[in-house]
């Protein structure tokens, strides 16, 4: 990432990433042919950490919780989310840069179409839409200051290869590629990710 001012370090970072997804209503299965549909709750928590002092510092994490809307028919996919994001500067980090304590949230309805060409390879597009909140707030001598920066929409393509259990291995590779842009942006914001996901548990009997 970009160099800290007064830090000659590579600047390492490192990210934890815990969320998980619970199917809540079953609307449709999909037999006979149809779509199926369903309903859910899905959260995830993300926190970047500074790997080059000793304390390791948190720099910031970032929550969403949503509710998605999920329908399958063949190779196509859909899903239509409405969610809450926010982001929050760790207290370690505002500590040690003396920066004033800063978070954004906001509430979007996130569309997302996809189709996959084969099982394992999935190609999507979608975006999301700012239904609410578009401020973001900062504490100054005890008080909230409040200021927009959130975008109003923003718009995503991209492709993932997930073999995920069509094959027995007990580990399995995956790829992800991920281009985003904004609104308050002027060029894409494009994310690759690749690694060996494992197998723990063959039999859940």
């Amino acid at each position: 990432r970009d160099v800290e001012p007064g830090f000659r370090g590579r600047n390492l970072e490192a990210e934890i990433a815990v969320g998980y997804r619970l199917p809540v209503l079953r609307l449709r299965d999909g037999a006979r042919s149809g779509p199926s549909m369903d309903l859910g709750l899905e959260f995830g928590i993300w926190s970047r950490f500074f790997m080059e002092t000793m304390t390791r510092d948190l720099i910031g994490s970032d929550y969403r919780v949503g509710l998605p809307f999920s329908i399958r028919y063949r190779r196509f996919e859909g899903r239509l989310t409405l969610q809450h994001t926010s982001s929050h500067l760790g207290d370690d980090y505002v500590d040690r840069f003396g920066v004033p304590a800063f978070q954004t949230s906001r509430e979007t309805f996130e569309l997302v179409l996809a189709w996959r060409p084969v099982p394992a390879v999935r190609v999507y597009g979608g975006g999301d839409w700012n239904a609410g909140r578009s401020e973001d707030f900062v504490t100054e001598g005890g008080r909230p200051r409040t200021f927009e920066t959130v975008e109003t929409w923003v718009g995503r393509a991209g492709a993932e290869y997930d073999p995920g259990l069509a094959t027995d291995a007990a580990a399995r590779p995956f790829a992800a590629l991920n281009v985003e842009i904004t609104d308050r942006t002027d060029r894409p914001a494009v994310q690759a990710r690749a690694g060996l996901a494992f197998r723990v548990r063959r039999d859940l009997r």
